[in-house]
């Protein structure tokens, strides 16, 4: 079941490396410039938000190119836990309102732990049934997710807002 998917997941490791690197060039500019204190520690929560994302896809789709689905599910437990882990850390951090400015958490960041959630349903799933398309399908949606919440944080660290 899982050669089927190979490609996809060869492509996900590539594309989260590069922007893994991105993110990186990115963070060189948080610290950089007149920006207030505020700014500053949203786009670090951001950034960690983002990191933590990207990287458990990265290490998700390296795993999705072994051939046994078993150290892969296993290993993607792993990840979907430490996200759980790193992202209700940050939820309370980002309604600090005396460091951010904010006082309620993102609905990005929320999302993000739904996500992670689900990576984790469908991984002990596909610990006990490696062959289930389903599972591999709503793996493949958590990713998805994850993706589109690492790149739409890395986009806030950036500061550009768009122009109503």
């Amino acid at each position: 079941m899982i050669e089927g998917y190979r490609a996809f997941f060869a492509a996900s490791a590539g594309a989260s490396a590069a922007f893994i690197g991105l993110l990186f060039v990115a963070l060189s500019f948080i610290d950089s410039g007149n920006v207030d204190e505020k700014v500053k520690s949203w786009r670090r929560i951001l950034a960690n938000s983002s990191f933590s994302q990207l990287i458990n896809i990265f290490f998700v789709s390296l795993l999705g190119l072994l051939p046994d689905p078993h150290n892969f599910a296993l290993v993607g437990a792993i990840m979907a836990l430490l996200g759980i882990v790193v992202s209700v850390r940050l939820l309370p951090q980002t309604m600090d309102r005396e460091k951010t400015g904010r006082n309620t958490p993102t609905r990005i960041g929320i999302l993000a732990v739904g996500a992670y959630v689900l990576e984790l349903i469908c991984c002990i799933g596909l610990l006990h049934n490696p062959q289930s398309q389903t599972m591999f399908n709503y793996l493949i949606l958590s990713i998805i997710i994850l993706y589109a919440g690492a790149l739409a944080r890395a986009w806030e660290i950036t500061g550009i807002k768009r122009s109503d």
